[in-house]
């Protein structure tokens, strides 16, 4: 029997990259700005200089195309080394679902195809 992962999603991921801004909840200091690797309606995978801890609450907007998303109540859900340890990817899953925060990214990735198309670029 062969399973394929993705499709016991619960929220598909959408794998794109858009930025980030996150600040631990009731923490003072700075929004901390960073990307995704990808993007569901019940969470996001970010590229990110530092551990929180799992369990920790953090606030999160995404910046899709002109507009904010967000912010958006996550908690982390895991973290791993990438790129040799330069680097970290920290899980978070969204309190609440965001319903069509896929979409947008979904969108974006498209609109930035369009752009860059050249069958448009022949048009102009």
């Amino acid at each position: 029997m062969n399973i394929n992962v993705k499709n016991k999603r619960r929220y598909p991921r959408n794998d794109w990259s858009v930025d980030v801004t996150y600040q631990p909840v009731g923490e003072k200091s700075h929004e901390r700005v960073v990307r995704t690797l990808d993007v569901s309606d019940g969470g996001a995978l970010l590229s990110v200089n530092e551990n929180l801890a799992v369990g920790t609450r953090i606030k999160v907007k995404f910046r899709i195309d002109d507009f904010e998303i967000g912010p958006e109540t996550a908690r982390v859900v895991r973290n791993d080394s990438a790129f040799l340890g330069s680097e970290s990817l920290m899980a978070v899953q969204f309190e609440r679902p965001h319903r069509g925060l896929a979409r947008a990214v979904e969108f974006d990735r498209e609109k930035k195809s369009w752009q860059t198309s050249k069958v448009l670029a022949s048009r102009r």
